[in-house]
């Protein structure tokens, strides 16, 4: 990120910022900016949405598969 011509690198392993500031729960402005962006990024794709539960196709195995709770 750029801010007044300066770049901004945010290291979120490290939790710090070349502004200086380290972040423990409140990250800096420059964080939250990438954050954005990789959000963004990550609904970029299209999804198509399946509209009617009689045009899903799935196999017979996983039909036939009982799931019980934990």
């Amino acid at each position: 990120m750029y801010k007044g011509g300066r770049r901004c690198i945010v290291c979120f392993e490290r939790k710090i910022c070349n502004c200086r500031f380290k972040y423990d729960g409140i990250p800096c402005a420059h964080a939250i900016a990438v954050v954005k962006t990789a959000l963004a990024n990550t609904y970029e794709v299209p999804m198509i949405s399946m509209l009617d539960k009689d045009d899903w196709s799935v196999s017979k195995f996983v039909l036939e598969e009982i799931v019980l709770p934990p």
